[in-house]
């Protein structure tokens, strides 16, 4: 018997095939075990600034969507209590801001998340200071 649980998860668009005996959850929202523990840690600063921790974060996932995903299942990383998509897209357009050559942002740029370019002057200015 096989059934999808997808009411109880719609608040992350996650949809679990079940079995009696196991779970199986779609590939593009598991979170790798270094994207997990690097955003586990930047929730886990008690500082109010967080920044160093979660532009780590970037590094540590492989793109944006496991980032938003990580993001969501640890929202303390950020200053929310919880996170839609939108909301983890505009915070990952800040953080990029400072982490321009991470793999996430990388992905960000080529998806089109960020609301800016990667060689904006502006933005390369930021990051030389």
């Amino acid at each position: 018997m096989t059934w999808t649980r997808s009411a109880a998860l719609a608040a992350t668009g996650l949809a679990v095939a079940c079995t009696l005996t196991a779970c199986t959850v779609p590939e593009a929202r598991r979170v790798s075990a270094d994207c997990k523990a690097a955003m586990e840690g930047a929730a886990a600063v008690v500082d109010l600034n967080n920044d160093e921790a979660l532009m780590a974060t970037t590094e540590a996932c492989t793109n944006a969507d496991e980032w938003i995903v990580a993001l969501q299942h640890n929202p303390g990383a950020g200053s929310l209590t919880s996170y839609t998509r939108e909301d983890a897209e505009y915070l990952l357009d800040l953080v990029c801001i400072y982490s321009l050559e991470s793999p996430v942002c990388l992905d960000a740029s080529a998806q089109g998340i960020l609301t800016y370019e990667l060689d904006d002057p502006q933005v390369l200015e930021l990051n030389a200071g």
